[in-house]
């Protein structure tokens, strides 16, 4: 109660650096949150008594406002969105268990795609495939061992790294050939059962899957309602003129453009040219209204 407290008179300190420590569940909520620390003010109090000021607030992604934290409001969010995302992806990794090690090893063949932040990591050095699992029950009919209970193995391309934490446990991940990162095996397989063009269906969708949700409206104010259009984005000048349209700054810019090119991957991974209006499959989609998106719309017998 003293911490909750507390969010409601913190001083904004403009000129006052801050960090954010630690994350966790709000009790009784599905809400996150993150505590926030000043940098500039270490503990200074004599025998008995308590320096409440640096005890830290511990706050939502909202409650993270300029009146409270002044010009790092911004840099705050973000590290907090970091600092969620690294936590959720570490109790996914918890809950399937150690057991990744032997549902799915690659050949070797193919290096990480792609980096996975800043903690230790370590590519999965080729090894033999391991035992199969045996079914529980199995009679000793013939090829028993082949009976195995084994997750279906990912299409050639994919890797697996193996990423340590700081408290010694380690988990996995998974990069497709294009890049993209599962936290879990049944995330990577439920990706390649998804049809590419149904992925990020509208606006909403797009911006609540770079959990940047907030931005809807300035988005649809500024005519930026078309997903294919914006996939295919790759400009900077481009990006530039939408940031400035919707008011997207600092990290939140950042991040947009950087899952935009990996949702631009996952298509082409897929056979997209990079264009919805060349004649390819891709370029026949159509609008909620049952008309083709980019005119002309035939796309031709061809392809």
């Amino acid at each position: 109660a003293r911490a909750r407290a507390a969010i409601i008179c913190v001083d904004p300190a403009m000129s006052a650096t801050f960090d954010v420590i630690e994350t966790r569940k709000r009790s009784g909520t599905d809400d996150w949150e993150v505590q926030i620390k000043r940098r500039d003010r270490a503990p200074s109090y004599g025998p008995g008594q308590r320096h409440q000021q640096n005890e830290g607030w511990w706050v939502t992604h909202e409650e993270i406002t300029d009146e409270r934290f002044g010009a790092q409001a911004a840099t705050l969010r973000d590290q907090a969105d970091e600092q969620v995302l690294k936590k959720k992806m570490e109790q996914d990794a918890a809950e399937e268990g150690d057991s990744d090690d032997s549902d799915w090893t690659n050949d070797g063949s193919d290096p990480p795609t792609a980096s996975i932040g800043e903690e230790e990591e370590e590519e999965e050095e080729a090894a033999p495939a391991p035992a199969p699992k045996r079914a529980r029950g199995g009679g000793a009919g013939e090829g028993g061992g082949e009976s195995a209970v084994q997750e279906p193995q990912l299409p050639a391309g994919w890797t697996r790294v193996r990423k340590g934490t700081q408290s010694g446990r380690g988990y996995h991940v998974w990069f497709s050939p294009a890049g993209e990162k599962f936290s879990t095996l049944k995330a990577a397989h439920e990706s390649l059962r998804m049809p590419a063009e149904l992925r990020v269906p509208s606006l909403e969708q797009l911006l609540h899957q770079f959990s940047l949700p907030q931005y809807a409206d300035a988005f649809l104010r500024e005519g930026y309602d078309c997903v294919q259009w914006l996939l295919q984005m790759d400009t900077e000048e481009d990006f530039a003129l939408l940031y400035r349209s919707v008011g997207m700054k600092g990290g939140h810019a950042k991040k947009y453009q950087k899952y935009v090119e990996a949702e631009r991957g996952y298509l082409v991974a897929r056979g997209w040219s990079g264009s919805f209006d060349d004649g390819h499959a891709y370029g026949r989609l159509l609008s909620n209204d049952g008309r083709p998106l980019f005119g002309g719309g035939g796309g031709g017998g061809g392809g």
